[in-house]
């Protein structure tokens, strides 16, 4: 009842005060709700400024694979704002659909593209789970940003294989906080056991306390004698 509520605010949009409608587009947003798609696709075509990001991001919560050609086509448009395009970055990886991996990896793999989007476009790569993503990824953690290396990092490790057990194993050794963390967490994801030496270090002597103990954690997922 209250996803139908929330999507006649939505349909109404017009008649009804800005801020009761972005709450209607938050709520059917956190629960994945399908119930305003039409209405967000349709605010995405017509250009309504006031409610596009609102739209782009229930569309990246509880859209469908189909629905990623409308968000490429918002990106490519003369009016989108930095804000747009770096939401939709973000979304096209919550609809993983196969057919955004073109936009995603030329985002990802461009020096002169704005940080955020790049973070996004690997954030988003790494939920796609295309195996053509790997090589963008391992180049993007050796960026300039350590933002961006950082998404890239926690990007590879969704991905198992040589190539990416070496650039977690090198992005361990990284001078800034957020890769260094990134690559803790990846290497238990993927269960690296070449990793457990350099995680025992970083246990006990990393200076940073959130990378001692993602550390741990990272420790308890690898598992084996060394490790426990």
């Amino acid at each position: 009842a209250a996803e139908g509520r929330a999507a006649a605010l939505i349909a109404g949009r017009d008649e009804q005060d800005d801020g009761v409608v972005g709450a209607a587009f938050s709520y059917l947003t956190a629960v994945k709700s399908g119930a305003a798609l039409d209405d967000a696709l349709t605010i995405l075509k017509d250009g309504e400024k006031r409610y596009e990001q609102a739209a782009v991001k229930m569309l990246g919560a509880a859209g469908r694979a189909e629905h990623a050609a409308a968000l490429r086509q918002k990106y490519d448009a003369y009016d989108s704002t930095p804000a747009i395009r770096q939401d939709i970055l973000l979304a096209l990886g919550g609809l993983a659909s196969p057919d955004s991996f073109d936009l995603l990896a030329k985002v990802a793999s461009d020096t002169g593209a704005g940080k955020v989007e790049r973070m996004y476009a690997c954030s988003s790569l790494g939920k796609l789970g295309d195996a053509q993503a790997v090589p963008i990824l391992v180049k993007a953690s050796t960026a300039d940003d350590p933002n961006v290396r950082a998404y890239a990092v926690e990007a590879l490790g969704r991905f198992p294989g040589g190539d990416v057990s070496s650039a977690i194993l090198s992005s361990l050794r990284d001078a800034h906080v957020l890769p260094r963390t990134a690559a803790v967490k990846a290497a238990g994801a993927l269960g690296l056991s070449d990793a457990v030496p350099a995680l025992e270090y970083k246990a006990s002597y990393d200076p940073e306390r959130q990378v001692r103990e993602a550390a741990i954690d990272a420790l308890a997922r690898i598992g084996g004698g060394r490790a426990f």
